[in-house]
């Protein structure tokens, strides 16, 4: 792939809100979390962790709960539900991970880019309660709920209430100029 390629590939990258009811199978699911396998970590301690609700399945329906109301209105409509976390200690001396977060950032672009080739799209959610997630699920103390995301095809409108696909249609793909985020030999002010 030419490097103006991939360019063009990672922009064609969005998330929708609706998605299609046809599910995923078991092995494009683990091409999809594979890619995130192979991320780099510090001390190669791949601190990622992913809990995966299938669509009907008590995982899927407990994260589906945990989501703000207006999140769960559309995100019902993914046939997978994912909840991310991190471990906050390192496995080989116990030390603190301060870059786990870091770390697992890598991952989830790496998850999102194979996932796009596969057509498949995520939309990442911060509108949940992390706390009640891993009362339910009994996610042990040594792990922390980061985020959840929705996976799927993407599906069509009329699929989420209408208020919801009219501002998610709305709403224009714009990011900050490279003057504003990228400063060689200079502070950011």
């Amino acid at each position: 792939m030419q490097p103006n390629e991939m360019l063009k590939f990672i922009t064609g990258r969005h998330s929708p809100r609706a998605f299609a009811a046809q599910e995923i199978s078991s092995a494009e699911l683990e091409m999809v979390f594979e890619a995130a396998r192979w991320a780099p970590s510090s001390y190669n301690s791949q601190p990622w962790r992913f809990m995966i609700g299938l669509r009907g399945s008590h995982v899927y329906k407990t994260i589906l709960s945990s989501l703000s109301e207006w999140n769960q209105q559309w995100a019902q409509s993914a046939p997978v539900l994912v909840t991310t976390m991190i471990t906050k200690y390192y496995e080989h001396n116990n030390a603190p991970y301060y870059h786990a977060h870091h770390d697992l950032g890598i991952a989830i672009g790496q998850l999102s880019m194979q996932a796009l080739s596969q057509n498949l799209y995520l939309h990442h959610i911060g509108g949940f309660d992390p706390k009640m997630l891993a009362e339910k699920l009994n996610i042990p103390d040594k792990y922390e709920i980061v985020t959840v995301f929705a996976l799927g095809y993407r599906g069509s409108d009329d699929r989420i209430p209408k208020d919801i696909a009219e501002l998610t249609n709305s709403n224009q793909r714009t990011r900050k100029p490279l003057t504003e985020i990228m400063f060689i030999d200079q502070i950011p002010q």
